[in-house]
């Protein structure tokens, strides 16, 4: 198919912009053009680009109603998941998938991060092997030579670093109320009262603790620095009580490869993280003393245990004097876990996820425009008052376009996201790409266009899209 079409997309963008950026180059680099969409606008952004395909954040409940639309309107799916590597068991992370295997079978590629998940989806039927691809994770990309550089800070510290990564966002949630993952957990994913009483109540006893063991570093350790880094989905006001120590500070800027490259000493409970830290060569301790909620063996096999608070601060020490030496059953944890879970830190993963998605593209365009229309305007048979549901048809009869205003006699869209966190434009995109394409093009001038996908009309009836257009220039 000449100039195919995809919408890659970005959950959060300080996580996972920066790779599927490095994806999209490549795949424009192959001729498709790609289109970095929010995950939160995804259904507004897909309907108003009408692609050839969607590589989807995830296979999980709860979006499964977009993927059978995405089917009814011939839009391929593809996944690249972002939470594909480190979980409990891999019976773990199937529950939460859609529960349709037909569904799932429209699929293509699944691009798994390991080859033990990978095994686990085609053993228990959910996925056929041609559906799966092992890639890696291309936000794991930046910790290879070849890219370290793109996220790294442009010098050094005065104070040393001490990292702590969180990971409490069902009960500290940073863009929904705590209520509605509640209901989550228990209407989509069919989690019962105790169960998630408990999920709750574990992470409140470990947000305080955590406060309670960053607060003893700070002033055990006066000359260092401590940064508490909340999961994206965090809310990181729930950790002011740091900031009365001025050698502590609450930081989630950026993505986190660039705080990891800075810091001595990463401490982290079952996250990602403390892999990730053994990608980059930085030592990972884990407090003992506190419940894990979501207990995570993988990111425990790799960092050094920690019995009690007087362990850890003497771990520290060590890894701010230099002195530290993980042990031998840690460093041959982390070559396990990355060879099974993270396929390998190469700095390719983003080439093997083009390399499937470019294969999985139709060799014909096959999305039905119309139907992508319908559902641009809301007019997918959900019941709705009488009024709004006239007023999406009339805008759609007369093709006013789905953010015009009756009142104001004009476009008037929404424009909340624009100022939320998860917001990005294309000079976020055309950074990053400049500083992936110094490394990789020793000065030349960067031979991709990065702009809005709205202000060079590609989104339907002018739509008020957020998707940044990353398509390579004409030569």
């Amino acid at each position: 198919m000449t100039n195919p079409r995809v919408v890659l997309a970005v959950n959060h963008p300080d996580r996972d912009l920066a790779g599927l950026v490095l994806t999209a180059m490549e795949l424009g680099r192959r001729g498709v053009t790609c289109y970095l969409a929010p995950a939160n606008l995804l259904e507004r952004e897909v309907w108003a680009l009408r692609p050839d395909l969607v590589l989807l954040h995830f296979a999980r409940r709860g979006i499964d109603g977009f993927a059978r639309q995405l089917a009814d309107a011939g839009i391929a799916s593809a996944v690249l998941d972002t939470e594909g590597g480190v979980w409990e068991s891999c019976d773990a992370y199937t529950e939460l998938l859609w529960p349709d295997r037909s569904l799932l079978a429209h699929v293509r590629p699944f691009c798994a991060w390991g080859p033990k998940l990978a095994s686990h989806l085609t053993h228990e039927g959910l996925f056929r092997a041609d559906q799966i691809a092992i890639t890696g994770c291309p936000r794991f990309d930046f910790y290879h030579a070849d890219w370290r550089d793109v996220l790294a800070p442009d010098g050094g510290d005065a104070q040393p670093r001490i990292l702590i990564n969180t990971n409490f966002s069902m009960s500290n949630p940073r863009f929904v109320a705590p209520e509605t993952n509640v209901a989550n957990l228990r209407d989509v994913y069919g989690w019962d009262a105790a169960r998630v009483e408990a999920l709750l109540d574990a992470e409140r006893r470990a947000i305080d603790a955590v406060i309670g063991m960053a607060r003893a570093l700070a002033r055990d350790f006066p000359h260092a620095r401590i940064v508490l880094r909340p999961h994206p989905f965090e809310n990181p006001g729930r950790y002011a009580a740091l900031l009365e120590r001025p050698n502590a500070e609450v930081n989630g800027r950026g993505p986190v490869q660039a705080q990891i490259a800075r810091a001595r000493v990463v401490i982290q409970r079952s996250c990602t993280t403390a892999i990730e830290s053994g990608f980059a060569g930085v030592p990972t301790l884990s407090p003992q003393w506190f419940e894990a909620p979501f207990l995570m063996p993988m990111s425990e096999e790799v960092s050094l245990p920690c019995a009690d608070y007087s362990e850890l601060r003497d771990a520290v020490g060590a890894a701010l004097s230099g002195t530290f030496v993980l042990p031998p059953a840690q460093r041959t944890a982390i070559c396990r876990v990355t060879s099974d879970w993270f396929h390998v830190i190469d700095g390719r993963s983003h080439v093997r996820v083009a390399e499937a998605v470019e294969a999985a593209l139709p060799r014909k365009r096959r999305v039905d425009e119309r139907v992508c229309e319908r559902l641009l305007y809301g007019l997918d048979g959900t019941r709705r008052p009488f009024s709004e549901t006239a007023g999406r048809a009339i805008r759609h009869r007369l093709r006013l376009g789905p953010d015009w205003s009756f009142r104001r006699m004009r476009q008037a869209p929404s424009r909340w996201w624009d100022g939320s966190d998860k917001a990005f434009i294309a000079s976020d995109v055309a950074a990053i790409a400049n500083r992936v394409w110094r490394r990789r093009a020793n000065g030349d001038g960067l031979p991709f266009a990065i702009e809005p996908a709205r202000d060079v009309g590609e989104c339907l009836h002018g739509t008020y899209g957020r998707a940044i257009r990353i398509r390579a220039r004409e030569s």
